[in-house]
């Protein structure tokens, strides 16, 4: 593959680039020198090259701030002198433009210009500017939409609902928003006498912990019962099911949600309450009244495509 260079001219690349990822990360590219990292999770700890190691360290943004013992001192937008080793939220530096390859190489961002090149046609830089310009409080991993990277909430608790972020979800989303607690088809136990369903929850999270959910794109993980299933009773219209927790928290964030098919059983430590797991296999015997209900069957939503209406009078298409 033929890239531009950083200058945005049309010089061609003589030695073509091939790399190679790991879920959805960059683990080995192969042009004129050859280049392997190693990561723990989605942040990266080491890269190798032909004649020698170094040792790596990101901020919580999965940016580089430390080189082998160097400190590093880049722009907002990425822009590092003198470094072919470089990585900006979570994307290696492309050695031979110096650019990042965002979106497992859909988009190129130069950080010279803070400006994508475009995908289509011909090329050359887009008008799309990067994080729409706010490149300290969002990301845009994707190359498609913004999304934030601020510092994750640790972990808070309202009322018996857990919620925490950890570095990655079930099915390797990235940074997940994690939210426990017993739950039903569509509704979710705050209290022993309280039980809400998830857009008032989503009022909380963001009135009481000022955390901004609504089409931020951040993936979140219900963990608990049925989680993922959907809403039926005899007051809906036709008996139609209503949407389950998961799939309104996808909906209202932009982003993947997983819940959870049936009744999960989750083990916790006795020295700290967030510190848990969930049973794959499961733990009961044959004879337990539990064995028969016990369930593992993750699901995965992803946001539902919005409508769009042709106004004919106009021509145009309104959303």
């Amino acid at each position: 593959m033929s890239l531009p260079s950083p200058h945005c001219s049309t010089e061609k690349i003589s030695t073509p680039h091939r790399y190679f990822y790991c879920r959805g990360r960059i683990s080995t590219d192969v042009g004129v020198n050859k280049r392997s990292f190693m990561r723990h999770g989605r942040s990266y700890l080491a890269a190798a090259g032909e004649m020698c190691s170094r040792l790596l360290r990101v901020d919580y943004t999965e940016t580089l701030i430390n080189d082998n013992g160097h400190p590093l001192a880049p722009t907002v937008y990425g822009h590092i002198k003198n470094s072919r080793v470089f990585i900006y939220r979570g994307t290696p530096i492309d050695a031979a433009t110096l650019n990042y390859l965002f979106g497992n190489g859909y988009r190129m961002f130069n950080p010279s210009v803070m400006r994508f090149h475009s995908p289509f046609g011909a090329g050359g830089i887009n008008c799309y500017v990067y994080a729409q310009g706010d490149p300290v409080n969002f990301s845009d991993p994707s190359g498609h939409t913004k999304k934030p990277v601020g510092k994750p909430l640790a972990r808070a608790t309202l009322g018996k609902i857990k919620i925490f972020m950890t570095g990655t979800g079930p099915f390797d989303d990235g940074p997940t928003l994690n939210i426990n607690t017993h739950t039903a088809p569509g509704y979710l136990q705050l209290n022993d006498q309280t039980l809400i369903d998830a857009p008032t929850l989503i009022g909380m999270i963001e009135k009481k912990l000022g955390l901004p959910l609504k089409n931020t794109g951040i993936p979140t993980h219900i963990i608990g019962c049925d989680s993922a299933t959907p809403v039926y009773n005899l007051f809906r219209p036709n008996n139609f099911p209503g949407p389950s927790i998961v799939k309104t928290f996808s909906d209202t964030t932009r982003g993947p949600s997983t819940g959870y098919l049936g009744e999960i059983h989750a083990s916790y430590s006795a020295q700290d309450p967030f510190d848990f797991s969930i049973d794959v296999k499961n733990p009961f015997p044959a004879d337990h009244p539990y064995h028969q209900r016990f369930s593992y069957q993750p699901l995965r939503i992803h946001p539902s495509i919005k409508p769009r209406s042709l106004d004919i009078r106009r021509g145009s298409t309104a959303r």
